[in-house]
């Protein structure tokens, strides 16, 4: 079986991938929140990371945005980015079994 989990953050994302890894399951992994140190957990090869909507993130937390945008607004902006990237890469990615989104992806 070949299946696809999408979520923008970290979660427990990674470690679900990881299991399915293990299993021979694990089709691709789209990430925002995917960096050098969860290799161990997932290896690159198998994760399509949006490190753009990361930067992102990180300016709205560092820039104390908040003030010109609520932090549910921000949200809402983040996630439709981070929906539509994977809508995108997934018409690329060839045919999969199962899609597992977390909830706003």
């Amino acid at each position: 079986m070949r299946i696809v989990v999408s979520a923008s953050g970290r979660f427990h994302s990674l470690h679900l991938a990881n299991q399915m890894r293990k299993h021979g399951s694990l089709y691709r992994l789209f990430s925002a929140g995917y960096n050098a140190k969860d290799t161990s957990y997932v290896p690159g090869i198998l994760v399509s990371s949006n490190k753009t909507i990361n930067f992102l993130d990180r300016a709205y937390i560092k820039f104390g945005l908040s003030r010109l945008m609520s932090p549910s607004a921000w949200y809402v902006v983040r996630d439709n980015l981070f929906d539509k990237w994977v809508a995108k890469q997934l018409s690329t990615i060839g045919r999969f079994d199962l899609f597992v989104g977390w909830a706003h992806c």
